[in-house]
């Protein structure tokens, strides 16, 4: 795992995923997915459950992307995780899209 990204980027963070999914502190609901690597889409899912949820004890939110149970294939190979979180992720509100970025791919998810 990477390292921890600074308080301001965490707090960012959690104001990207409480615009553009939920202003509580979870949700559960399908999004539409999608995966870019320099502006050009890999993957693109429709109807993906997403949950977000506050984990009080790491202060932080997490983004879980349920593919498998969604049926995607394909993320794996990709080196996608499940989950990711406001810890050591960066997230911004983009076109009222959350964008995670994770390494080389910025995940974009639009909640339905």
């Amino acid at each position: 795992m990477s390292d921890m990204i600074s308080y301001d980027e965490r707090l960012h963070a959690i104001r990207a995923i409480k615009k553009a999914i939920s202003p509580s502190e979870s949700f559960m609901g399908t999004a539409d997915v999608e995966v870019r690597e320099g502006g050009e889409v890999l993957l693109r899912c429709c109807g993906v459950d997403v949950i977000t949820s506050y984990e009080a004890g790491y202060m932080q939110y997490r983004v879980s992307i349920m593919w498998e149970d969604s049926g995607v294939k394909g993320f794996s190979s990709l080196g996608l995780r499940g989950s990711y979180n406001t810890n050591f992720n960066k997230m911004d509100r983009v076109d009222g899209d959350l964008v995670i970025h994770a390494g080389k791919y910025d995940i974009v998810i639009s909640v339905n």
